[in-house]
């Protein structure tokens, strides 16, 4: 199960921060903005392809509907 939005958000926040010079330049066309693996999330990876956002749920029971729509406008909102 992916965890809740409160600890879930902080670790996204440092991964885009640390990523958002790329994504800046634009450069490169593909890039991982969170790799939950490795980044404290194993369920969750979120990708973005040149202007797609895709995000795997990787968790045993997939939270797309409880979890998804707020990911995707908390990303809308911090990707220039």
């Amino acid at each position: 199960m992916i965890a809740s939005h409160a600890s879930l958000f902080p670790l996204l926040e440092g991964a885009l921060a640390f990523r958002l010079p790329k994504i800046v330049e634009r450069q490169p066309a593909a890039l991982r903005l969170f790799n939950g693996f490795t980044e404290g999330h194993p369920e969750l990876v979120v990708d973005l392809y040149a202007d797609t956002l895709v995000i795997f749920d990787y968790a045993a029971t997939p939270q797309a509907e409880e979890i998804w729509p707020g990911l995707v406008a908390w990303y809308h909102q911090r990707i220039p």
